[in-house]
């Protein structure tokens, strides 16, 4: 029995070529996939951060017991989403006047901004390092 190579080559890329894209296509996917859950999990850092300003806001303007319960219920929404020490929260546990929790406030939300990433980086996988020697200059 012979085998004819043109035929085997034949049918080796014809299968080649059909199997290629659906390959190409369930990588492609399964990282697009992983790429919209990261950003959506930076939205989501972004919106707790919004939601903790606007209570925090509301507290220090009025000082009830309602905006107190909004503004700690905040803070702890921000425990999934960010690293915060605890001195940070130990802080807000302690609080005396309007302005200490202000400069509290204030340091906590700039040290949370900090570990978000922009936007622009969220769609770009690898930065584009230049060498040593161009970026000195």
């Amino acid at each position: 029995m012979k085998f004819d190579f043109t035929i085997t080559i034949a049918v080796i890329l014809a299968l080649s070529a059909i199997i290629s894209p659906i390959i190409v296509s369930i990588i492609n996917n399964h990282y697009q996939l992983k790429l919209k859950r990261f950003e959506n999990y930076e939205l989501s850092k972004v919106k707790a951060l919004e939601t903790f300003t606007q209570y925090s806001g509301n507290y220090i303007a009025s000082c009830t017991d309602s905006s107190y319960i909004n503004f700690m219920n905040s803070l702890y929404g921000l425990l999934p989403y960010f690293k915060i020490s605890n001195n940070d929260l130990n802080k807000f546990n302690k609080i005396t006047n309007k302005s200490d929790v202000s400069s509290n406030i204030q340091n906590l939300t700039v040290k949370l901004s900090e570990q978000i990433k922009p936007m622009h980086q969220l769609s770009v996988k690898n930065k584009i390092r230049k060498p040593k020697s161009i970026a000195k200059n």
